[in-house]
């Protein structure tokens, strides 16, 4: 997993599913380990999270430790989905630690694959905004056309346009900056369209957005694609409160 809020704010909302008796344990890359959660003491203090890690193939250095971005996307495609399966080969031999829902990161290489295998629930999470996502999705099925700055439509005025539905006019500016397929966002835009074909393995589908903020494109992406699932992720005023609303 990454070493952005995105997706360490909404996994640690997680672990109050604990005041309801569940069992959360918290898996993240040997790395991303030693560089962040053992550093900073994240965990030091929590006695109702399990830590457990998995391997990216490069757990001195990520990426950076790779010759390249694609060999990096390779070999956690390769070495991830066996020390996850590793993982829940040992979490399952444990007395009392029987796993029954795989929570992943839209971005891990071969989690829904894993899941399958181990015949327990997989719940895919996209930690990007619903908008994102569906430019991606688009760009996936083959409506949005790759390097996305090629994609627009010129309007009367010699305006590049790009229309989605659910969102409003865009502009070439406007796309994420992985989108326009150079060398060096290759395998990175690779893995983000890729996002949309995992949703046929997923059980559960969970979405980090801001509903009020993305309504519209969050409607039609539910409506045409039962892409994404309805999620708040993000601490709630009242303690006793659920960490989502649907």
């Amino acid at each position: 997993m990454r070493k952005v809020k995105a997706i360490y704010n909404p996994l640690l909302q997680f672990s109050r599913l604990s005041s309801q008796g569940v069992k959360v344990t918290l898996v993240t890359t040997q790395f991303a380990y030693n560089t962040i959660m053992q550093a900073a003491g994240l965990l030091s203090s929590c006695n109702i999270l399990l830590q457990e890690t998995i391997s990216d193939g490069y757990d001195e250095g990520r990426s950076a430790q790779a010759e390249s971005i694609d060999a990096y996307v390779e070999r956690f495609w390769q070495v991830g989905s066996q020390t996850l399966s590793q993982l829940l080969e040992k979490l399952s031999s444990s007395a009392g630690s029987k796993v029954d829902c795989l929570v992943y990161d839209a971005l891990m290489p071969g989690a829904s694959d894993v899941a399958k295998k181990f015949g327990i629930f997989g719940a895919v999470f996209f930690t990007q905004s619903c908008a994102v996502n569906h430019i991606y999705y688009h760009v996936h099925k083959g409506l949005l056309k790759l390097p996305l700055s090629t994609a627009a439509a010129v309007d009367d005025d010699g305006q590049s346009n790009i229309l989605l539905p659910g969102l409003p006019t865009l502009e070439p500016s406007d796309l994420p900056s992985s989108g326009n397929y150079s060398r060096s966002y290759r395998a990175i835009c690779k893995m983000a369209v890729d996002q949309s074909s995992i949703v046929d393995n997923a059980d559960w589908i969970f979405c980090n957005t801001f509903y009020d903020s993305e309504k519209q494109v969050f409607e039609v992406s539910v409506k045409n694609k039962g892409l994404l699932g309805s999620s708040y992720f993000v601490p709630d005023s009242s303690p006793k409160q659920l960490i989502w609303r649907a």
